[in-house]
C-alpha cells in the first residue's frame, strides 16, 4: 500500500510535532492534480527543504498556519500584498514553489475533488488516516450483473459459428443470405452503440443495461421459433443492438460504481467476460453440432442470463455520478451508502464528485450534445476525447479483428480441417481469455500505458512474424505469428479499449463519447474483416501483415504522446493530468514561438544592416 502524503513527507529533516503538524497542513493544501509529483519535488530539493523547516522560525506557529484562512495568509497573499516585507517572503523558495502550483492548477481555486477518495490510506479532518473502501455487497452484485451481461453479449456474439451450418440447411439460406445473417450483427451493434450514448444520459447507466437484455431476450426469443430468413434478420438485428449497448453500458456503469484502486481491472473484466461468453458459444455450438433443432436450442440457452438480469438489476444503486449529474443528491448519498461510503464519509465523498462535476472542463448546463463530442469547445476536452478515440481506432486498426474470424484459414494451412480447426480456433480463444486474465492482474500494478505500450509492441512483432510466415509459406511459422497476436492484443488493447476511454472521457460526455468509441471499433472491424481478403491480394499475403506491423507501431507512439497513465487517480484526477499536459504543451509552445520571434528579430536586424 503506498504511503499517504503526510507519510511520504515526513523523511525530511528531524521530525517534532510542530513542524509534523505544518507538513501536514501543506499536504492538505497540495492535493491536487500531481500532487505525488509535487511532494517528490519539495522532498528531493533541498532548498524547499530547508524551508519546510525554516518558516517556523519566523514567528508564525503551526497552530496559526492551520487556522482558517492560514496557509492562505502565508503563501497566497504575500503575492498580493505591497508590503516589501510580505513581497520579500514572497520570493522564499517554498512560498513562490506552492504559488506558482497554484497558479498552474487554475489559481487559488484548488480542484479539492481530487483528493485521494480512492488511493488507499487518507486523512480524515483530524489528520487521522481512514481506511481504504471496502467492495460491499451492492459494489459486488453490480460488478457480477455487469459482467453476466457482458458475457451474453460475447456468447451470442459466438454462438453463430455453430449455429449457422444447420440453420443453413432448415431455412435454406443460399450463400448470401448466410453472409448477411452473420455480418449484421455487428452493423447493429454499432448503431446499438450510438443509441446507448443518449439514453444512458437520459435514463441512467442501470436502465440501460435492463434494455440491451430486454433486447438480447427479444432476440433470443425470435432465433429460437424464426421459420424464415426474414425472422432470421430480425432476430439478428434486435440481438445486435443489445450487443451494442451492453458493449458501452457496463463498462460505464463499473467505471462510476468501483473506487480508484480496483476500476481498471473490474472494468478489464466485462472485456474478459465477453470473450468468456464467445468461448462459451463456441463451446455450446459443438456440443450442439448434429442435433435436430440444435441451432434453436443453442439461441433458447441465451434466453436464461437475459432473464436473471432483468430480475437482478434493479436491486442494485444506480450510478451516484449519474445523480449527481441530473442533480439527484439525496439518491446519490443513498447510492454511495450502498458502494462503500461510510455515514462519516458519505458527505465528502459526495462533495468530491459534486466539485468534479462542477470544475469539467466546458461544462455548461444541460444535456451535452454530440458536437460537444465531435467539436470540443475547449482544448482540455478535445485533448481528452482524442486520447479515448485513438486508443479505440488503434485497437482494430492493425486489423485484430480479422485474426478472429480468419484464423480458421490459418488452421487449415497448418493442416487443421473440420471439426479439428473448430476445435483449433478454440484453442485460440481460450488463450486469448488467458492473456486477458494476466493483463486484468496487472492493469493496476504496471498501469496502463506499460500494457498498452507493450501490447503495441507484441502485435508489431507478431505481424513481421505473421508476414515473414508467408514470404516463406511456413504453416508452422504462421500459426505461431497467430498465437502471438492474440496474446499481445489480449494483453493490453483488448481489454483497455474499455477501460481508458471510461477513465480519460469528461463525465458530462462519458457515455456519448464511449458510444462514439464503440461505432469507431465496430466499424472498423466490420471495414477489415469486409476488405481482408481484397487487401490480401492487392498487398501480397505478406505485404499486408507487414502494414499490420507499422500500424502497431504507430499505436505505441500514439500510447507514449498523448495517453498519460490513469493507474490509481480518481476519475475526476484524470482530467488533472490532462490539464498538467495540456499546460506544459502550451508553455512549450511559447518557448518554441519566443525562439522563432527572436530568431525573426535577428533576422530582420542582420537585412537592415545588410542594408546600410
Amino acid at each position: 500500500m503506498e504511503p499517504t502524503i503526510v507519510q511520504q513527507l515526513e523523511p525530511v529533516g528531524p521530525v517534532d510535532r510542530r513542524r509534523h503538524e505544518a507538513v501536514r497542513d501543506l499536504a492538505r493544501e497540495l492535493r491536487v492534480e500531481g500532487t505525488r509529483q509535487e511532494i517528490n519535488s519539495i522532498r528531493s530539493n533541498p532548498e524547499l527543504n530547508m524551508d519546510v523547516n525554516s518558516r517556523l522560525g519566523d514567528g508564525r506557529t503551526a497552530s496559526d498556519i492551520a487556522q482558517p484562512g492560514g496557509f492562505r495568509r502565508e503563501f497566497i497573499e504575500p503575492h498580493i500584498s505591497n508590503d516589501p516585507a510580505r513581497t520579500q517572503y514572497a520570493q522564499r523558495p517554498l512560498v513562490k514553489h506552492v504559488h506558482d502550483r497554484m497558479h498552474l492548477y487554475g489559481g487559488v481555486q484548488f480542484l479539492s475533488h481530487v483528493a485521494q477518495d480512492s488511493f488507499g490510506d487518507d486523512e480524515d479532518e483530524d489528520g487521522k488516516p481512514t481506511k481504504t473502501k471496502k467492495c460491499t455487497l451492492g459494489m459486488a452484485l453490480t460488478c457480477a450483473l455487469c459482467m453476466v451481461s457482458s458475457m451474453l453479449s460475447g456468447y451470442d456474439q459466438g454462438v453463430i459459428a455453430g449455429a449457422i451450418g444447420t440453420m443453413r440447411e432448415d431455412l435454406h439460406l443460399n450463400s448470401f443470405e448466410e453472409e448477411v445473417s452473420i455480418g449484421i450483427l455487428n452493423i447493429a451493434a454499432a448503431i446499438g452503440g450510438v443509441i446507448t450514448g443518449p439514453l444512458a444520459d437520459m435514463i441512467g447507466r442501470k436502465k440501460t443495461i435492463a434494455i440491451a437484455n430486454a433486447l438480447f431476450l427479444i432476440g433470443s426469443v425470435i432465433l429460437t421459433f424464426a421459420t424464415s430468413f426474414t425472422y432470421l434478420m430480425l432476430g439478428r438485428i434486435v440481438m445486435g443492438l443489445g450487443v451494442g449497448a451492453s458493449l458501452v453500458a457496463p463498462s460505464i456503469f463499473t467505471a462510476e460504481m468501483v473506487p480508484a484502486s480496483m476500476r481498471g481491472m473490474m472494468v478489464a473484466c466485462n472485456d474478459l467476460a465477453d470473450n468468456f461468453g464467445i468461448l462459451l458459444g463456441y463451446t455450446v455450438g459443438i456440443i450442439f453440432w448434429g442435433v435436430e433443432n440444435g441451432w434453436r436450442i443453442m439461441f433458447f440457452i441465451g434466453i436464461i442470463p437475459s432473464v436473471l438480469i432483468l430480475l437482478f438489476i434493479w436491486t442494485v444503486p444506480e450510478s451516484p455520478r449519474w445523480l449527481v449529474y441530473k442533480g439527484k443528491s439525496v439518491m446519490a448519498k443513498a447510492a454511495l451508502l450502498r458502494v462503500g461510503s461510510t455515514p462519516e464519509t458519505v458527505e465528502a465523498d459526495l462533495a468530491k464528485i459534486e466539485r468534479g462535476q462542477q470544475h469539467q472542463a466546458g461544462a455548461d448546463e444541460g444535456e451535452a450534445s454530440w458536437m460537444d463530442v465531435i467539436c470540443p469547445g475547449d482544448a482540455l476536452t478535445r485533448s481528452m476525447i482524442f486520447a479515448g478515440m485513438g486508443v479505440a481506432f488503434f485497437s482494430q486498426a492493425s486489423g485484430t479483428e480479422a485474426i478472429v474470424y480468419y484464423s480458421p484459414t490459418v488452421l487449415e494451412k497448418a493442416g487443421l480441417v473440420g471439426k479439428q480447426a473448430l476445435l483449433g480456433t478454440m484453442g485460440v480463444g481460450t488463450c486469448k481469455i488467458i492473456f486477458l486474465a494476466i493483463g486484468s492482474s496487472l492493469f493496476d500494478r504496471l498501469g496502463r500505458q506499460p500494457l498498452l505500450i507493450a501490447s503495441g509492441l507484441g502485435l508489431g512483432f507478431a505481424f513481421l512474424v505473421e508476414g515473414f510466415s508467408q514470404m516463406i509459406n511456413s504453416a508452422s511459422l504462421a500459426v505461431v505469428g497467430l498465437c502471438l497476436a492474440m496474446s499481445s492484443f489480449s494483453l493490453g488493447f483488448s481489454p483497455l479499449t474499455y477501460v481508458v476511454p471510461t477513465e480519460v472521457f469528461p463525465t458530462r460526455v462519458r457515455a456519448k463519447a464511449m458510444s462514439l468509441a464503440l461505432f469507431t471499433t465496430r466499424l472498423l472491424a466490420g471495414v477489415i474483416s469486409l476488405s481482408f481478403l481484397s487487401l490480401q491480394e492487392l498487398l501480397t499475403p505478406e505485404g499486408i501483415w507487414f502494414v499490420a506491423a507499422a500500424i502497431a507501431g504507430l499505436s505505441v507512439v500514439f500510447v507514449i504522446l498523448y495517453v498519460p497513465e490513469t493507474k490509481g487517480r480518481t476519475l475526476e484526477e484524470v482530467e488533472g493530468v490532462f490539464r498538467h499536459r495540456l499546460q506544459q504543451s502550451e508553455n512549450r509552445v511559447y518557448v518554441k514561438f519566443d525562439e522563432f520571434a527572436a530568431q525573426t528579430r535577428r533576422r530582420v536586424t542582420n537585412i537592415q544592416c545588410t542594408l546600410v
